[in-house]
């Protein structure tokens, strides 16, 4: 039988949960919250819709903590319009584990990984100013000084730079700087699922995997062993034109996603000549064609004559309501309470499963849902 689509996302995350001794609840409760975040139910979600979700402001530092759980960015061309990467769920799950069940070790590696922003696996002084201007609010000559005077008092083989392990002993002496990181930490925790949780699962994580780093087990456990190359990644690449377009009316809207009813960019006039870069069809078997190497930006091609190159389309994912309602209605089996419990006892809601008629429950705080009535209500 044909898989659904909270199967086909679930499957590369097999062998991590596996590793992670996840229950079922568990990895439902993950795809429950991502599917709340994906407003426009494209299957992905943006940093917009996650830095809101998460009330959490569009800061440098936030933006970057999106970036690091988003390691299919440039092999896949998923970019919005606006640079900002999406998540598959697959990326989600991963990365708000690995984040938000994670201890001060932990943290300190994420720390390190966002400021080392081209992967390189060591700080410049330049990268540890940045750090600093955002801990104290502001850039300039001072931050840059106490930078260089931390790269030299911790710089044990003379390099100019700061390794991971020279990171940490940094960080013991000055732990302010981990202030911002554990402020991200602590709304991903409260909003995605609840504080109670991933208090639980950090527990959880640290007696089953110590302080192994996830999102680089789960690269190990999808490559068959192959560390993870994160200076490869962070590289920025860019898809290359297969073909020229010709408009062909007067308003061709270009779309975030290729999806009829997705949000709607901008438009072009009639006659305008354009490259694209890849053509897709949609689950109504619609052909789109994406028309920029920076960033999701989508035509349908009923709006326009291809002039030249290749229009073969591809397949594209997308959920459909039916799907969509799937999402909503996964219910963990009897007795499933996961490796953090049932949830954290409030917030909790009736609803009616339309397919069975059947009365369920759903906790808007944690993601949970149930079938029988919880204690208290």
């Amino acid at each position: 039988s044909k898989a659904t689509i909270y199967e086909r996302r679930v499957e590369p995350l097999r062998p991590l949960i596996r590793h992670l001794r996840l229950e079922e609840s568990d990895v439902r409760k993950m795809y429950q919250a991502f599917c709340k975040i994906d407003v426009d139910g494209s299957g992905q979600v943006a940093v917009r819709e996650f830095l809101d979700f998460c009330d959490l402001d569009p800061t440098p530092l936030a933006r970057r903590a999106f970036r690091i759980m988003d390691l299919e960015r440039d092999a896949q061309g998923t970019t919005d319009a606006a640079g900002a990467n999406l998540l598959s769920f697959e990326e989600f799950f991963v990365g708000v584990w690995n984040y938000a069940a994670g201890d001060r070790h932990n943290l300190a590696r994420f720390a390190f990984d966002l400021v080392d922003k081209d992967g390189s696996g060591k700080i410049t002084k330049d990268e540890l100013s940045e750090l600093i201007a955002i801990v104290h609010g502001k850039k300039d000559a001072k931050s840059n000084a106490v930078a260089a005077k931390m790269i030299k008092m911790m710089d044990r083989n003379s390099d100019g730079t700061i390794s991971f392990e020279e990171f940490l002993q940094l960080e013991r002496r000055a732990q302010t700087m981990l202030f911002p990181v554990f402020n991200i930490q602590r709304q991903m925790r409260k909003k995605v699922i609840g504080q109670k949780y991933w208090a639980r699962a950090t527990e959880h994580r640290k007696r089953v995997l110590g302080t192994k780093d996830l999102i680089e087990l789960h690269h190990e456990l999808k490559t068959g062993g192959h560390r993870l190359d994160r200076e490869a990644v962070y590289k920025p690449t860019q898809l290359k034109p297969v073909g020229v377009l010709l408009t062909q009316d007067d308003n061709v809207n270009v779309s975030r996603e290729p999806r009829v009813g997705a949000p709607v960019l901008r438009s072009l006039s009639r006659n305008v000549r354009t490259v694209f870069y890849k053509s897709v069809l949609d689950t109504s078997g619609i052909q789109y064609f994406l028309v920029s190497n920076r960033g999701q930006e989508w035509v349908r091609a009923s709006e326009v004559q291809v002039l030249s190159g290749d229009a073969t389309p591809q397949p594209h994912e997308e959920t459909t309501p039916a799907e969509e309602k799937e999402a909503e209605l996964v219910a963990p089996a009897l007795g499933d309470r996961g490796v953090a419990g049932a949830g954290d006892g409030a917030g909790w809601q009736v609803a009616v499963d339309p397919s069975s008629g059947r009365e369920y429950y759903y906790n808007g705080t944690t993601g949970e849902t149930v079938w029988d009535k919880p204690a208290g209500l």
